[in-house]
């Protein structure tokens, strides 16, 4: 399993943006459509955001694998300080703790 801390920011305009927020948008967006299996996965990612408390997610290896992928794969449309932060928790997740483990 792994832990990817989640962020609540500000932006340069004073408006908060979170984590959760972000990565459920770049997990659902499918340009390209998908099949019932890439549906699948990323509706494993997406109930663990959205079960995850605000600072924490713990997540599946196979999950994160998934999560991962989208945030690759995803074209963004501005490039923020902020934004590269929520990135690179997902890109730098670490092993979650024992304990942070059998919480799940």
């Amino acid at each position: 399993m792994k832990l990817v801390k989640l962020l609540t920011l500000d932006d340069s305009e004073n408006k908060k943006i979170t984590s959760k927020e972000i990565l459920t948008l770049v997990v659902k967006a499918m340009p390209e459509g998908g099949d019932v299996e890439e549906i699948v996965k990323r509706s494993r990612v997406l109930k663990a955001l959205k079960s995850a408390n605000d600072t924490n997610l713990v997540i599946e290896d196979a999950d994160h694998e998934k999560l991962v992928a989208c945030v690759k794969g995803f074209k963004f449309g501005a490039a923020t300080i902020e934004l590269a932060e929520i990135l690179g928790e997902v890109l730098n997740a670490r092993d979650a703790p024992a304990v942070m483990q059998a919480a799940e």
